[in-house]
């Protein structure tokens, strides 16, 4: 055991042959998974999720096949509590990001010409928005690359929300908008989008199901 954990140290890359020497690693690890030995096959598990930590997209497909393949149940099982494991450490979907405005739709007047745009009614205390400098009054007309000044007034609260939240948490976002009549950016470090509903373990369930999905082989 102690050579298998030596051996899985040195797999820094995965080029062809560190692929091959993976699935070597991986088929050591599932012998030992169906060990007599409890003391074997705890010690296996342990090493088939610092393997999948390690190298999440190749593990994820071999530990896919065990699960749905191997002909040992105990593997199959032990495949699956790692491929749960594995989607809870790297496949979760980021955070949503939070700018931290209170705002609604707005009209500007910009060299004569009337843009659409999204006005600050308050700067929550302490939040990104806060820290960025943003100012009750000001006009936001641009998140990043999204420009909002095309969108429909009845639809552009909504959509100013949803360019903000497509943005990771701790991702730097420009946010191009008006004040006083003069045209400026900010960069904004957003927050965590907090759900009020939080997201409930039927959700967390189908979304771990469609990433187990994903994994299938693509049919030819």
């Amino acid at each position: 055991m102690k050579l298998l954990t030596l051996t899985l140290i040195t797999l820094l890359t995965l080029n062809a042959s560190s692929q091959e020497a993976l699935q070597k690693n991986y088929d050591a690890i599932l012998k030992e998974l169906s060990a007599d030995d409890y003391t074997v096959r705890s010690n296996a598990q342990t090493e088939l999720e610092q393997l999948s930590l390690e190298h999440p997209k190749a593990a994820a497909q071999l530990l896919y096949r065990s699960y749905k393949d191997h002909p040992h149940p105990e593997i199959r099982q032990r495949s699956f509590g790692a491929l749960r494991k594995l989607y809870k450490a790297k496949f979760t979907p980021p955070k949503r990001g939070y700018l931290g405005v209170r705002h609604d739709p707005d009209i500007l007047k910009v060299d004569g010409n009337r843009i659409n745009a999204v006005n600050i009614l308050e700067v929550v205390q302490n939040s990104p928005a806060s820290k960025a400098g943003l100012k009750n009054g000001d006009h936001i007309t641009a998140v990043g690359d999204k420009d909002l000044t095309k969108t429909p007034i009845r639809e552009i609260s909504s959509a100013f929300s949803a360019a903000i939240k497509s943005h990771p948490a701790g991702s730097d976002v420009t946010i191009t908008l008006y004040r006083g009549g003069e045209k400026m950016k900010v960069k904004a470090t957003l927050g965590i989008y907090e759900d009020r509903f939080g997201i409930t373990p039927d959700r967390q369930e189908e979304e771990f199901g469609l990433w187990l999905k994903s994994l299938e082989p693509k049919k030819k």
